[in-house]
């Protein structure tokens, strides 16, 4: 378990967890065209299933909420604060999403919020099925592979 921060280290920083985001219906634009043969930048953008934000996304959001908990908060058993560091991402996090008030954001709960029940409303409709919108823009840098 991560060291409880206190105003050092990897405060305000936000962790970061791999997702691996499965789209419908995805198109990549290649916004600018560098040198001859590269690419500089462009932009991915799809839609992701009902299925998939529920049984992917939201856990892996829920996952990461969690370990900034476990990083932001030096003692989850000590109502109220929770030792949280004041106005850090962890305690913002249980405030917003921990229902139970286990100190445990759950992926049920974070889908059963306020907040992510307005955001999980689908709002496109690609080959006649219903997805949540994802469009991401990328800038491309050189790289070599080798087997």
């Amino acid at each position: 378990m991560p060291a409880p921060c206190h105003g050092s280290g990897a405060c305000g920083q936000h962790m970061t967890h791999p997702l691996q985001l499965p789209l419908f219906g995805a198109r990549v634009k290649i916004v600018e065209a560098g040198p001859p043969g590269t690419i500089s930048s462009g932009i991915l953008a799809g839609a992701v299933s009902q299925r998939d934000l529920m049984n992917t996304v939201i856990p892996a959001f829920a996952h990461g909420m969690q370990d900034e908990v476990r990083t932001d908060c030096s003692d989850l058993q000590a109502p109220p604060s929770r030792g949280c560091a004041s106005g850090s991402q962890g305690e913002k996090w249980i405030q917003l999403f921990d229902q139970s008030a286990s100190c445990v954001i759950e992926p049920d709960e974070l889908a059963a919020s306020a907040i992510m029940q307005t955001l999980l409303v689908p709002d496109v409709m690609i080959g006649g099925a219903p997805g949540f919108s994802v469009g991401v823009r990328f800038t491309a840098v050189p790289a070599a592979f080798t087997p």
